[in-house]
């Protein structure tokens, strides 16, 4: 019984199958010795690239290394090659070397291919943006596994709506189908649904912004400079970052409004400065004042993980003469910074002790005239 396609089938999408499926069965009946010649080279040439493309995977993986090394993403790359590319493949490359093909089935073949060989690069492309995704977050480091795993997973979903979108519309342009009304109407359910959900996609580009740039990590203690609000990051979502202050509630910032404003990051910071004010009394004599900033100078050597940077006299102030100290603490814990802050002060206190120069305090001298009192 003789297959006869519809004239639907024959002119629509299913035309080229249906040309290849009644131009092979037609060379089969008519070649002899041919036909088997043919299809026994094609067989062998199939099998030989199956076995090639096995035998390179297995020498060039390296099971001891990440997946996103150049060779294992390049064995990843040979691995997902395609069984039915490899079979269109054999058949393109054996078919010119014999003859009684019609017209039909060789162009038929030809699409074929065409439509494999888009199918394949898809799925290269999709493992190059994979291994390039994943490696980049294993080299910076400093996130957490949930957040690298939900960039990846994202950013896994959006590259293969895009490479998967663009494969099939160069198929449908190959295979002579009009994709402008098909673009136009893609762009306008783009359009839609864009501006239905775009503070969702603002806060997901957002997380992966914070994700690779990486202004703050995990475990990182931030303040946001329009609100009050600081404390440790504890998670960074898809959607939103939480935060644990220092009075122990949870805070939870959307990610679009963490980047839309200035961040201040206290763990990257390699010293802490301290800036202070001492004032001493008025009856401070001359010399002494002269020998205070090396006394606290001198203070101030004993004490680890401080660097001195500067004292001196600043102003009279209303009640006091005014010394300005700055002093760096290289150590970015806050407790530790603290420590050394005290015994910086306790050195000075007991300087200032041991040399009889006393600390002035808020005080009010009052001058009464002799000749009012009487």
């Amino acid at each position: 019984m003789r297959f006869q396609p519809t004239q639907q089938a024959s002119n629509g999408f299913l035309s080229p199958v249906v040309e290849f499926w009644d131009s092979t069965r037609n060379w089969l009946v008519s070649q002899g010795v041919g036909q088997a010649a043919a299809l026994m080279t094609i067989l062998g040439l199939f099998l030989g690239l199956r076995i090639v493309r096995g035998f390179l995977t297995g020498i060039i993986r390296q099971k001891e290394k990440p997946d996103n090394t150049v060779r294992n993403i390049v064995a990843e790359i040979i691995n997902k090659t395609w069984t039915i590319f490899l079979l269109i493949l054999s058949a393109k490359l054996v078919v010119p070397f014999f003859g009684g093909f019609g017209d039909s089935f060789l162009q038929a073949l030809d699409i074929a291919f065409m439509i494999a060989l888009i199918i394949q690069g898809a799925v290269w492309a999709r493992v190059l943006v994979n291994a390039a995704s994943t490696g980049y977050l294993q080299h910076q480091g400093g996130v957490d596994d949930s957040a690298s795993s939900s960039a990846v997973t994202l950013i896994k979903m959006l590259s293969g709506f895009v490479i998967w979108a663009l494969a099939i519309m160069m198929i449908l342009r190959n295979l002579n189908y009009e994709i402008g009304p098909i673009l136009a109407g893609l762009g306008v359910g783009g359009l839609a649904i864009g501006l239905a959900a775009q503070n969702i996609f603002r806060d997901l580009f957002s997380s992966i912004a914070i994700i690779f740039d990486r202004p703050f990590v995990q475990g990182d203690f931030i303040k946001l400079s329009s609100e009050d609000t600081a404390g440790n990051v504890e998670k960074i979502g898809m959607k939103t970052t939480r935060l644990r202050s220092l009075t122990g509630e949870q805070i939870i910032v959307s990610n679009s409004q963490l980047l839309d404003q200035e961040i201040r990051n206290f763990r990257r910071l390699s010293e802490r400065r301290a800036d202070h004010t001492l004032g001493v009394t008025y009856q401070t004599s001359q010399a002494d004042l002269a020998r205070i900033p090396a006394l606290v100078e001198q203070a101030l050597a004993g004490v680890e993980t401080l660097r001195f940077d500067r004292c001196h006299l600043k102003a009279f102030g209303a009640y006091s003469i005014d010394f300005a100290l700055v002093f760096w603490v290289g150590n970015q814990d806050y407790k530790a910074f603290m420590d050394a802050q005290q015994a910086a002060l306790l050195a000075i206190a007991q300087v200032f002790q041991d040399n009889g120069i006393s600390f002035a305090y808020p005080t009010q001298v009052v001058y009464v005239d002799k000749a009012d009192a009487e």
